[in-house]
């Protein structure tokens, strides 16, 4: 991590979302902002989570980061791969790396003097990420046009928020990163086109996942599906660490 790539007016607003961050008092709009800045502070390591997430929020057209990655991947993955290694068989370029998005939200903490990022607030970033990355149009540049290869899904199921990346041409989707959430037990929610964000009542509070344009009181259907068996067996074994 090299923060001296930020001016100083971006080191100041990273170090304002961080102790944000360290005091649980952030919301998905703090995380959309936190990625902005931070992403060229990582910019130089390889397959940064935060920097890849941070390219993915800040261009209009997603045809850089991480999830158009994944995406990308899934287009040149072979099925035999990717029926035997369902949750990562993407190598470096696939499923975020919980372990490395965890070393980099510690290192950040470190450099503004700050302990480690506790599991809740490791767990609301997660959820935090899942949450705007909800509906991203991943492209290819395919002689000089922009061609739509697939697009990220924010499904809730059984209070676990999963970040689902589907592959139009493959027809095929793979979870690529996995929250827990409060209030949707034995409820499955595929937000589908609907507007979600998360917020909290108070700092410390868990948060809690808004959708606009959705009859939602605490966990409803907009567009009522069966979860598929892949869903359900990652929502067990998620709920099982």
């Amino acid at each position: 991590m090299e923060l001296d790539r930020l001016s100083w007016r971006a080191q100041c607003k990273l170090e304002m979302y961080v102790k944000k961050m360290s005091q649980r008092a952030f919301d998905s709009n703090d995380i959309e902002l936190f990625l902005v800045y931070a992403r060229e502070a990582f910019r130089n390591e390889k397959h940064s989570v935060i920097a890849g997430f941070g390219d993915t929020m800040a261009h209009s057209i997603r045809n850089r980061g991480r999830l158009q990655d994944i995406s990308r991947r899934l287009l040149e993955c072979p099925d035999a791969i990717l029926r035997g290694h369902v949750k990562k068989p993407l190598g470096d370029n696939g499923c975020v790396d919980d372990i490395k998005l965890r070393r980099e939200i510690n290192e950040l903490f470190h450099k503004f003097n700050l302990g480690d990022a506790s599991q809740e607030v490791f767990d609301d970033i997660k959820l935090c990420l899942c949450v705007i990355s909800n509906q991203t149009l991943l492209t290819i540049n395919k002689r000089g046009k922009e061609k739509a290869i697939g697009e990220a899904r924010l499904i809730l199921l059984d209070e676990v928020a999963s970040l689902d990346v589907e592959s139009y041409d493959r027809h095929t989707q793979i979870i690529t990163l996995q929250a827990p959430i409060q209030g949707f037990k034995g409820r499955f929610v595929d937000v589908g086109k609907h507007y979600a964000y998360a917020r909290r009542e108070e700092p410390g509070k868990p948060l809690e996942v808004i959708f606009e344009g959705a009859d939602i009181d605490c966990a409803n259907d907009p567009e009522p599906y069966e979860p598929t068996q892949e869903q359900i067996v990652f929502a067990k074994k998620f709920k099982l660490r």
